[in-house]
């Protein structure tokens, strides 16, 4: 059949080929077609050559002319306008079908509108510029999304503009609508009460317990109830107006069965209470039955003041039964340190500011009462220095009753003090006041033992010690200067050295060591020291002695022991 059909074709140029005149061959062949051609570009309809030579300048042949005219396109003009949108034959067609002319092609394109797109929007039937490049805008450019927007009821420009006025897109749009939410005014009441893509679950929970209702839910989140606490609280009969009632007087959801149960039937009934800074039933029972307190504005006294119901309690064991006491009292004390003052006898806040305000403790409020002190006497006192009360009253009770009284023995033990006066009232020198300083050695009284000691001691030191050496031993000073002066010892007498004058009177002497490993000589003692046994006392230096020892010579001090114990 196909070589029929070439053969025919043949035959037929052949005809038309011999039917030609010369001028027509010539004319036919100075636009480049041969005389066995021009019956192909005859049969396609082009009659004459300048015909032909349109075509050829549009850049078609005697081939391709077939395709454009079997979609219906016959004008070379209108093929070089089409051949500037380089669709293909196809899309061409599909554009023809919807009647779009290659100037609107051109014109949308300018707008940002591609070719293709242009075609897609007339077959949907959006053939104004405005909508089409709204659509573009919303992404909106290819069958699948207009498929997209089918599949969840979206059919006009103006429906899909108002889901997307609330910022969703296709995709958000489709889950809203899974959870029944079909239109963007409802999404918008559900993001205004916290309900986004993010918990829109939340949405089943809220059906689940029977509210479909989006104003309602919203009256039980703003006051912050879940599905589960809606459930439970209307399951017991409880209306969100009931609830919100006691919200408002600040009882909380779960204290509302306990005030009914209590016989606080209403939320206006339990104002009383709330009004005065009490919201739960335990509260009240605890008031009542720990604290004696039945007045609700008698508890808020307390409250406004900081005191916590245990803490009101912790008062009432003291004592101090109202707000208002209790309040005076922190003004003044620490709240651990009041049980102390009213042990003490101090029942008053007042009386305990006049007390700290001289520096006077809880502590020592029976001594000033044992003693019989007043604040007058006791800042008297400490006029002349910052004695501390247990002196004062000790002081006063050795006879010291007035403060000028005691300025000779100021710089002295204090009970050393009292001891002298009641001796006889013995007023102290240098040396007495140094004896006291120095008088516990190795932890025992020398001198002020009892009066017996202390005027023995004194006697036998007076007019010849002007004062012991305070702090310093006898092996401790130089020995350049030590002559003269006295001090306290603590030694081991190693060696005696005992020697007889002419009349045969004995003068006791030796080598003493002390507890530093340090030696020194005694060159006269009075009383018994036998070898190798320790004793204390008081020494008058008399420089330095020297003696030769298996060691070669030594230097140690010397002196004459005054007091031996």
């Amino acid at each position: 059949m196909k070589k029929i059909a070439i053969f025919i074709l043949i035959a037929y140029t052949f005809i038309w080929a011999n039917t030609l005149t010369e001028k027509e061959i010539s004319d036919w062949n100075s636009i480049g077609v041969e005389k066995m051609f021009i019956g192909n570009w005859k049969s396609q309809g082009i009659k004459t050559p300048s015909d032909a030579k349109k075509w050829i300048d549009a850049g078609e042949n005697r081939g391709s002319i077939s395709q454009w005219k079997n979609i219906k396109i016959t004008d070379s003009n209108e093929v070089v306008k089409w051949k500037k949108t380089k669709l293909s034959f196809s899309s061409i067609q599909k554009a023809l079908k919807e009647n779009i002319t290659p100037e609107v092609l051109e014109k949308w394109y300018k707008e940002g509108i591609l070719y293709e797109e242009t075609i897609l929007y007339f077959n949907r039937k959006i053939t104004n510029l405005e909508d089409a490049k709204k659509w573009k805008s919303f992404n909106i450019k290819n069958q699948q999304d207009f498929e997209n927007l089918s599949r969840i009821d979206i059919n006009s420009l103006s429906e899909l503009e108002k889901w997307l006025d609330v910022g969703l897109s296709p995709s958000e749009i489709a889950k809203w609508k899974y959870y029944n939410v079909n239109n963007p005014e409802d999404v918008q009441k559900w993001i205004n009460i916290g309900i986004t893509l993010k918990n829109i679950s939340q949405i089943q929970s809220w059906k689940q317990i029977g509210l479909n209702d989006v104003e309602e839910i919203t009256k039980w989140k703003s006051i912050d109830f879940s599905p589960d606490n809606v459930k439970h609280y209307t399951n017991k009969g409880f209306s969100y107006e009931t609830i919100n009632s006691w919200l408002k007087v600040g009882v909380l959801p779960k204290e509302i069965e306990k005030f009914i149960s209590f016989g606080i039937k209403t939320a206006d009934e339990a104002k009383i209470w709330t009004t005065n800074g009490v919201y739960s039933v335990d509260t009240i029972n605890y008031a009542k039955d720990e604290l004696n307190i039945n007045n609700p504005v008698e508890l808020k006294e307390w409250f406004d003041l900081g005191f916590s119901t245990t803490r009101i309690k912790e008062w009432k064991k003291l004592g101090i039964n109202t707000a208002y006491e209790a309040n005076e009292w922190k003004k003044v004390e620490d709240e651990e340190n009041i049980n102390r003052w009213l042990k003490a006898g101090v029942n008053d806040p007042e009386e305990v500011k006049m007390w700290k305000s001289n520096k006077i403790t809880h502590l020592e409020i029976n001594l000033i009462k044992e003693g019989n002190l007043t604040i007058e006497k006791i800042k008297k006192w400490r006029e002349q220095d910052n004695y501390p009360i247990y002196m004062i009253v000790n002081l006063e009770k050795g006879g010291f009753k007035e403060p000028q009284e005691y300025l000779p023995y100021k710089n002295m033990n204090y009970e050393h003090a009292i001891k002298l006066k009641e001796w006889s009232n013995i007023k102290p020198d240098k040396l007495i006041k140094s004896m006291s300083i120095a008088n516990k050695i190795i932890g025992k009284e020398f001198y002020f033992k009892d009066k017996e000691t202390f005027i023995s001691s004194y006697e036998i030191l007076n007019g010849v010690c002007e004062e012991i050496v305070d702090k310093q031993f006898f092996v401790e000073i130089d020995m350049s200067q030590n002559k003269n002066r006295c001090f306290v010892f603590i030694g081991t007498m190693l060696q005696r050295l005992d020697d007889k004058n002419v009349f045969g009177k004995i003068s006791q002497k030796g080598i003493v060591n002390t507890y530093q490993n340090r030696a020194f000589y005694v060159e006269n003692f009075s009383g018994e020291w036998l070898e190798n046994t320790i004793k204390v006392g008081i020494i008058k230096g008399n420089g330095s002695y020297k003696y030769e020892s298996n060691f070669g010579t030594r230097i140690i001090p010397q002196g004459e022991v005054l007091l031996l114990r």
